[in-house]
């Protein structure tokens, strides 16, 4: 009779609490309703750990879950964030002090090992706020991810004083746990992702704090190793670390800019295109020089050095510059119209541009708003297209992005399919002057594309390794099958980088009788490799066919020698180097006062020729950064031993108090 009566009051105490919980949901809104579920599962559990109510302890459970549910993964920063002074953060303090009140409460007379948990939780809380502060208060990535660090040391810090000076044997190992956390994640992602200033920076607080610790360490080392010189080689080890983390592969030392031949592994000679320009008088200020694909392959913009007489030219890498002076519009004839249900298809054709200029660009404009897509196709005459890509237009509330633009050579048919009814106009064809070999035009071996398979996206996934790091700004795909409408997005991952990243998206499309190939014009060059899903939905994956990318002609643009030094030289004395790449982007003064007026002399390169003096240097990345490395793992494994000689110790001494 006793126990039912016990079940029937433990039932109705149940019921009271969840009809209380409703009434206090149903009153609050917004951010009001997780600060009223913290509230009322904090007073629950503190009222349970204050009477000693495994029942009140219990029926807390479920309403801490449901608010810190809520606390983690939906309350976001409020308009107008300040760090710390927010509401959010109030409300991650308020529940982290909940949930250690009812542990502490009961401190003097444990009421069981699940007490524990709540504060586990209370540290779990205030370590997520305050990772959540620095996430919305860091834009930069790279100290988004140091203050990621920093919150972790931060409370590892607090939670080991805290457990020293109060012998709680679980806030030391707290503290010890996030401070391990730390050092791994600084070894195996920081080192690897982050900036090198931040790298720098990172490594020198993590060399100090391990000195600091080394200190702790001999002011206490009697009590945890009896042996003597034990605290001398501890020292010894954090010293090791510090010039591991302050010397490492985030430290300038290693790096710095200084020119040294044999860090290069190629170079080219460079001279005037005709001889006679060397007596030009008075000599051009600059010298341009049209990068070829050696210099893409092997080399990127960062490692280029022009060198002359042992010394480096001020110099920088720039977009071939058409002629400014060449560029007009022209209006359209249209000879084609036709509407359906759903689009209008128009055929221009052009007038003849001026001499030693191409077509780059349609105006569309019409009598109403509009937001639309455009598929456009070019050709010599009309019949024979060739894809120009899929574009998106629009014109509404004093916005336009009605200008599509894209290469047609010597194209003067266009045929535009657009997905909208309306009565659309063409008034302006855009032309400017022609660059010569704007582009390098690679075609890939599909065999050599990777293929693989997202089951999430339901999507075909294709790798374009860009292992020559050219700078991609257009592909060009052709796709077997005669019908098909996808979207597509477009990943890439630079030198380095552990993840990709998304570039732009982009629509794939085509009816019967269409030709085969798809145009997509990238955003901004892509340098890295690229990683390409097409969202296949429940269609069976298109039949790559070919694959072609386009890498934008660029010029090295720099600084000659003044006359009288040049005459000291000897014909030939200019090498461009290229293939380092360790080495820094140079900072020259060129790329802002660069003097158009001062006169251009263009320059040819030779043959590429792998640099006879290259040699790998101990001072000198790679080789230095693995013998960093080396030191910083015997400093980490010498720190090991004694870190867990103390964490032994004071569990030992916890379990006697």
């Amino acid at each position: 009779m006793k126990n039912r009566l016990v079940v029937i009051r433990s039932m109705l105490v149940l019921f009271f609490i969840a009809a209380l919980f409703a009434a206090v949901t149903d009153f609050a809104e917004g951010r009001y309703i997780t600060v009223s579920w913290i509230a009322f599962a904090g007073v629950l559990s503190a009222m349970g750990a204050f009477w000693r109510s495994r029942e009140c302890l219990i029926a807390s459970l479920p309403f801490w879950t449901a608010a810190l549910i809520r606390l983690y993964f939906i309350e976001q920063a409020p308009a107008g964030f300040t760090v710390i002074v927010n509401v959010r953060f109030v409300m991650f303090v308020l529940a982290a002090c909940f949930l250690a009140a009812a542990y502490l409460i009961q401190m003097k007379e444990p009421m069981g090992r699940f007490m524990i948990g709540f504060a586990v939780a209370a540290m779990v809380t205030i370590i997520i706020g305050s990772l959540k502060e620095n996430f919305n208060f860091a834009d930069d990535p790279h100290y988004r991810n140091l203050g990621y660090s920093y919150v972790l040391s931060l409370y590892a810090a607090i939670f080991f004083v805290i457990g020293l000076a109060r012998k709680q044997k679980m806030m030391r190992i707290s503290g010890i746990v996030l401070a391990g956390l730390v050092v791994l994640k600084f070894y195996l992602h920081d080192i690897w992702t982050m900036s090198k200033l931040v790298k720098i920076i990172a490594g020198f607080t993590l060399g100090v704090a391990m000195v600091a610790l080394s200190i702790i360490y001999q002011k206490f080392h009697d009590r945890i190793f009896p042996k003597k010189g034990s605290a001398a080689a501890f020292t010894v080890l954090a010293g090791l670390g510090l010039l591991a983390y302050a010397f490492g592969p985030g430290s300038a030392a290693a790096t710095a800019e200084t020119f040294r031949a044999s860090s290069w592994h190629y170079y080219k000679d460079i001279a005037f295109s005709e001889p006679a320009q060397e007596d030009r008088a008075p000599l051009p200020a600059y010298g341009r020089l049209f990068l070829d694909d050696d210099m893409i392959r092997f080399g990127s913009g960062p490692d280029y050095r022009v060198v002359w007489n042992g010394s480096t030219l001020p110099h920088m890498t720039r977009m071939a510059v058409d002629d400014p002076k060449l560029s007009g519009a022209t209006m359209p004839e249209v000879i084609y119209r036709q509407a359906d249900t759903r689009s209008v298809t128009c055929v221009l054709k052009l007038p003849e541009p001026p001499a030693g200029a191409e077509y780059n660009g349609i105006e569309i404009t019409a009598d109403t708003q509009f937001e639309a897509s455009a598929l456009v196709e070019t050709g010599r005459k009309a019949g024979e297209w060739e894809s120009a890509g899929n574009y998106a237009v629009f014109s509404y509330q004093g916005s336009r992005g009605n200008v599509i633009r894209f290469a047609m050579g010597d194209r003067r048919f266009v045929r535009i399919r657009i997905n909208a009814r309306q009565n659309f106009n063409f008034p302006k064809a855009y032309y400017s002057a022609v660059r010569k070999q704007s582009y390098y035009v690679i075609t890939v071996p599909v065999k050599s594309i990777v293929k693989d398979r997202d089951s999430d996206l339901r999507g075909s996934v294709y790798y374009y390794n860009n292992s020559g790091r050219r700078k991609i700004s257009r592909l060009v795909m052709s796709f077997d099958d005669a019908r098909y409408n996808r979207l597509m997005e477009i990943h890439a991952i630079g030198v380095g980088e552990k993840s990709y990243y998304r570039v732009m998206t982009a629509r794939l499309s085509r009816n019967s009788g269409d030709p085969k190939t798809q145009v997509i014009d990238l955003n901004m060059p892509v340098t890295g490799s690229l990683k390409l899903v097409i969202i296949d939905g429940d269609d069976r994956p298109l039949t790559l066919s070919s694959f072609t990318v386009y890498v934008p002609r660029e010029e090295l643009v720099f600084e000659l020698p003044p006359r009288e030094e040049w005459k000291k030289g000897t014909a030939g004395a200019i090498r461009l180097y290229y293939g380092n790449q360790y080495s820094l982007p140079p900072a020259y003064d060129i790329r802002s006062t660069l003097d158009q007026s001062a006169g251009m002399v263009s320059f040819k390169a030779g043959p590429h020729k792998k640099n006879e003096a290259f040699a790998y240097s101990a001072l000198e990345p790679p080789v230095s950064t693995w013998i960093i490395r080396i030191v910083f793992l015997l400093g980490l494994a010498g720190l090991a031993y004694p870190a867990w000689r103390i964490l032994k110790h004071y569990t030992a001494e916890g379990m006697k108090t």
